[in-house]
């Protein structure tokens, strides 16, 4: 059985989108104020680790997480507190991050990205717009 998207050329790519999809559920707003579209995912790591924006455990190599909440809680924002608390406050907000493909899209040439891309915009913005 393929593990594919319709559509999308990434085959078995192992990513685990409905881990995602929970992690990112959990924190999505009643209401959407501002909508942040990323590209995809972050690619695993070597060790086998994969990371993501919602995922509450991750402590390390968090970029994405850390960078969007500085620049949006200012010095409000301290990395020392738990993840879920600003995670809490960026939902309670308004605001709300989502991925244009589902799983990692680096390993692509840039035509299928930028593809995939646009494929995809509608129908995350579709998404977010459903009842929670």
């Amino acid at each position: 059985m393929s593990n594919k998207c319709r559509g999308c050329p990434l085959e078995n790519s192992g990513y685990p989108k409905d881990e995602t999809f929970r992690a990112a559920y959990r924190y999505k707003p009643d209401s959407i104020k501002i909508l942040f579209i990323a590209e995809s995912p972050p690619a695993r790591r070597e060790n086998g680790e994969y990371r993501y924006f919602y995922f509450d455990e991750l402590t390390r190599c968090d970029a994405l997480y850390r960078e969007m909440m500085k620049t949006i809680f200012g010095e409000e924002f301290d990395s020392k507190r738990p993840k879920p608390y600003f995670l809490k406050k960026f939902q309670e907000n308004g605001f709300f991050l989502v991925d244009a493909a589902k799983c990692p899209v680096n390993t692509l040439n840039e035509k299928k990205r930028g593809r995939l891309r646009l494929d995809n915009a509608l129908k995350v913005i579709s998404w977010t717009r459903s009842p929670n």
